[in-house]
This record gives C-alpha cells, structure tokens and sequence, in this order.
C-alpha cells in the first residue's frame, strides 16, 4: 500500500514546493516591475489611454465615481474593494500607492502559483506547467498591467480561482454524478468571484455549464441532454453569485455610503459609451495580444475615449493578437470537455471587445491572458509533444525581451513628459 501511495504524496510535495517558489519569484518580479515606476498612476488617458487617476480618486476615498467611465457597478467588488483599501492604508500610515504596488507584487506571485494548479489539474508535466508559467510572465498583459493602478489587474486573480473551483466541480465532469447543493454553492462562488471585478466575466462559469464539446462534434442531442441536466445547476449558482455579489455591494454601499445611489443604478447608463468608442471590431484582438503596444501609442481627446495608432509601432501587437485568435480557435477543437471553457471564455473576450472596448481592448488584456496561456498549452501537448517545455521556454524568453523593453521605454517617456502623477 505504501509503495501506491508514495508517488501521489511525493507529488503533492513537490506541488507544494514550486507553489512556494512560484509565490516568492512572481512577488520578487512584480516588485522589480515596481522599482521601474514611482507611483505606478499616470495621467487620465496618458497610459495605454487608461484612467489610473481616476482610479486613484477611488482607492483614496476622494469620489465613488470620478468621469462617466469610472469603475462603479459593472465592477461589484471594486467600490467595497477601495473602501477597505484606503482605510487600511490610513491604519498603517501608509500611501494609497505605496500599498497598492506591494499588493500587486504579492498578487503576481499569486497568479503564478494559480494557473500552475489550473494547468496541474489538467494533468500537464511539471516542466511544461513551469514553461507555460514563463510565458505568462512574459506576456505584454503581465508586464504592463500587473502593477499599475487599474481595476483589470485584479481580474487574474479572481478568474483563475473561479476556473481552479469550476475544474474540480464533479457535476461539471463528462461523466460527472447528478448535482448536489455543494456543487451549486461552489459554481455560485466561482462565478461571483470571477464577475466580482467585471461582471461579463460571469461567463466563464456559464461557458463551463455549457455542452461547448457536444455542440463542437455536432452531437446536437447529447448537448441537449446535459444542457438539460446541468440547467437546475446552472440556475441555482447563479443565484448563489448574486446573493454573492448583493452582499459585497452591500459592503461597498455602506463603506461609501453614497446617498445618490451610484453604487446600483449607474450600471443601467453604461451602454451610453459603447457609441463612442474608437476603432473597429477587429482591434479587439489586443485583448489577446501577446505583444503589447507602445504605452503612449494612442490619440484622441485625453478626457475621452483614445484611439490606437496603427502605424509600424503597433504592428506586432496587432499580429500577435491575431496569431494568438488562431492558436485560441485551434485550442477549440482540440481541448477535452471539461477544459474547453477556459479557451471558450478567450474566444469570448474577443467579441465582446469588438463590441465594448475597440482600439483600447489592450486594457482588458489581463483577464485573458492566462487564458490565452491554457489554449497554447492545449495547442503545444497535441502538436508537439514532449519539445513543449522547450518552445515555451524560448517563446517566454523572446517575448519578455520584448514586452520589458518597449514597456520601459514608454513609461521612461510618460515620466519625462512628467505625466506620471506624485504621491497624493
């Protein structure tokens, strides 16, 4: 009995110990990512036409909703977020900025340490898992976003624990036993966590009820069958996720305590700023983008939506966005059902961002990054085999050389056009 199960426990061990090493190397790269910028806030619209200072204002407590575009009810956890974040930077006698950069650090090693479990869990090697975790780290997403002040650098985090809750849900299975309570107050977890920082990303907990695999081999009864199975499921988690998220606007609304009611009601205007987003349906696939654009690529009105620049700068965003659709499209047809969600949610970034987001989708390339990372890895199993580790090796070398120096090079410019904001 003991000769079985040594390896099992040996494994986990071992599982443990790259956990640890991940955690402490992502903290000390996001931490050398830090030392690059002073305050990591940079004017409205000036980096990668974002609005870290507005986002500011909210994390000090200063306004609930700075510009028409601020981060409020399409995002339930962030207001709540901001009013336990600004106090307890006030306990500690700390700045907001401060503060922010350290936890940011610390969350990088975070989502190291998840999408090795997320990548565990769908039985890769440890040295594939551990190529596949460079690549994250290399990605234009990690190294432009993992610190700065925006909402979207919180979105990894919580989806990938969302998936890491959804793969280890039985009722969710191909061959998965009938659901229990357990199972609807896990997936009703999941999918609150993952619509905690944007709530369109709800759908990566429906994208995993759904029969993809069924519908992808034509097998149209079968996915009616188990879309008929899993329906009662799929209605009581989303119950469970809005009990969730009403509890934590709760706690926003009583942290703010906003007599106009902003914190709910705002949510109903936000399809007011879809005409005026720049850019074609097509520049939504900055959203996957493995090459990230030049920071200050952008034009248009500051105080507005900003459009990219295509120009000789921003090309190899734009093909690295493409490239990496078809390796997302490819990861489709190829990943068993019950992985077939997590490229399912990449392809689904993708249109809503021809839709809400344009030519500034490279802001909402956090949340689909890792995702992107998962159907490489599908992708790389199937085609090449065991030279996996070594392709994901040399793909996460050339592109950190890439994203770390067309990154400092633009926050080097943004801080001699004295854009990046002092402490407040």
């Amino acid at each position: 009995m003991r000769e079985i199960e040594t390896p099992a426990v040996s494994r986990r061990f071992r599982d443990i110990g790259v956990c640890v090493f991940l955690l402490a190397f992502g903290t000390v790269f996001g931490s050398s990512l830090a030392s690059v910028v002073e305050t990591g806030v940079f004017a409205y619209g000036e980096y990668h036409a974002s609005n870290g200072s507005a986002v500011l204002m909210q994390l000090t407590g200063e306004s609930i909703r700075p510009v028409i575009n601020s981060a409020g009810p399409d995002h339930p956890a962030w207001l709540a977020f901001c009013g336990i974040f600004h106090r307890v930077a006030g306990e500690i006698g700390r700045p907001v900025t401060d503060l922010w950069l350290h936890a940011t650090a610390v969350m990088l090693g975070v989502n190291l340490m998840l999408i090795f479990l997320i990548l565990r869990r769908m039985r890769f090697r440890t040295t594939e898992c551990l190529a596949l975790v460079a690549v994250l780290v290399s990605l234009g997403a990690t190294v432009n976003w993992s610190i700065v002040v925006e909402t979207h650098v919180l979105s990894p985090t919580s989806l990938m624990l969302a998936s890491l809750l959804i793969l280890g849900t039985p009722a969710l299975r191909r061959r998965g036993r009938c659901a229990r309570p357990s199972d609807a107050i896990t997936c009703g977890v999941a999918m609150a966590l993952a619509a905690s920082v944007t709530i369109t990303n709800v759908m990566i907990g429906i994208l995993a009820a759904l029969p993809i695999a069924a519908i992808r081999n034509g097998r149209i009864r079968k996915a009616a069958r188990i879309l008929g199975r899993r329906f009662p499921l799929l209605l009581a988690s989303g119950l469970v996720g809005i009990g969730i998220l009403a509890l934590v606007n709760l706690a926003g609304w009583y942290l703010w305590k906003d007599p106009e009611m902003r914190q709910f009601l705002d949510v109903l205007g936000e399809r007011r700023l879809v005409p005026l987003m720049e850019g074609a349906w097509w520049d939504s696939v900055l959203s996957l983008a493995w090459i990230a654009p030049p920071v200050d690529a952008y034009s248009g009105p500051l105080d507005g939506f900003r459009s990219l620049n295509r120009d000789w700068s921003t090309v190899p965003a734009y093909v690295s966005g493409f490239c990496v659709l078809l390796v997302v499209l490819i990861a489709m047809r190829l990943a068993d059902s019950r992985s077939i969600f997590i490229p399912a949610f990449a392809l689904f970034g993708f249109g809503l961002h021809a839709i809400y987001g344009k030519s500034e989708s490279f802001i909402f390339a956090p949340a689909y990054a890792w995702a992107t990372v998962v159907a490489f890895g599908i992708v790389g199993r199937h085609c090449f085999g065991n030279r996996l580790v070594i392709i994901g090796f040399a793909t996460a070398a050339t592109l950190l050389s890439i994203n770390l120096t067309t990154w400092m090079l633009g926050v080097a410019r943004l801080q001699e056009a004295g854009v990046e904001l002092a402490l407040p």
